[in-house]
């Protein structure tokens, strides 16, 4: 009796590991889409965004010099003379000079709202700084053989892996932006962005030229020259 009810124990046993068995394998097929059926929705974007990868790169043109080279916006022009290279944007629209400081009325027939140049030096950072400025002013930016630091005037500049000194020289929404980025301890490279006094806030009209079809507002300006930046590299 007991022989037998062992037996029919371990036949009970067989029988509902069986099911149980025969479930897993149920649910397991029906959880498995066929081919037919509709990719997740994750996988369709990422297929759908190489296409604006590649329309992304179509938009930049690539220099390369002797030297270096970098990668720009196809919108922007470039220009290549002699060691220096300049890379500029403007649209059309008659407005007098806001840095004309002698009577204000010289006519411009355009708007730059891109420019900046590009030079490699093949000299020591401090000797790069040396050949961009006057010699009577070497104590304002120097104290002993280093760069002397002046918020607002002289201030460190890093964009990437690429870090150096940002020097402002101007005046009422006029001037230029200097960078200085060395290299190495023999090559620096040098950068001059001018400022852009239409769209400076100190112009009560500013919002007027903001507005004028086709500009280059300030904020994108300013990511078109990191790109350019995050691209640059020595030959």
């Amino acid at each position: 009796m007991k022989k037998e009810y062992i037996i029919g124990a371990l036949v009970g046993a067989v029988v509902v590991l069986a099911g149980v068995v025969c479930y897993l394998l149920l649910t397991r097929e029906t959880a498995v889409p066929n081919s037919s059926e509709q990719l997740p929705a994750e996988n369709t974007d990422l297929t759908q965004s190489a296409p604006a990868n590649d329309n992304q790169n179509k938009n930049l043109k690539t220099y390369r010099g002797s030297s270096f080279e970098f990668q720009y916006p196809s919108n922007i022009s470039l220009v290549s003379k002699g060691e220096t290279v300049t890379l500029a944007h403007a649209v059309p629209y008659r407005h007098t000079d806001l840095c004309d400081m002698r009577d204000g009325a010289r006519p411009l027939d355009k708007i730059t709202d891109f420019d900046v140049a590009l030079q490699l030096y093949k000299k020591s950072l401090n000797e790069t700084v040396r050949a961009n400025i006057p010699e009577n002013m070497i104590q304002d930016y120097f104290q002993g053989n280093s760069i002397k630091v002046s918020p607002g005037f002289i201030d460190d500049f890093k964009s990437g892996n690429l870090k150096g000194y940002k020097i402002t020289e101007g005046v009422e929404g006029c001037g230029v932006y200097k960078y200085y980025l060395p290299l190495s301890a023999n090559a620096t490279l040098y950068l001059a962005r001018s400022f852009v006094p239409e769209f400076n806030p100190i112009n009560t009209e500013y919002q007027k030229y903001l507005n004028v079809p086709g500009v280059i507002p300030p904020e994108q300006e300013e990511k078109i020259f990191q790109s350019i930046l995050s691209s640059f590299k020595i030959n």
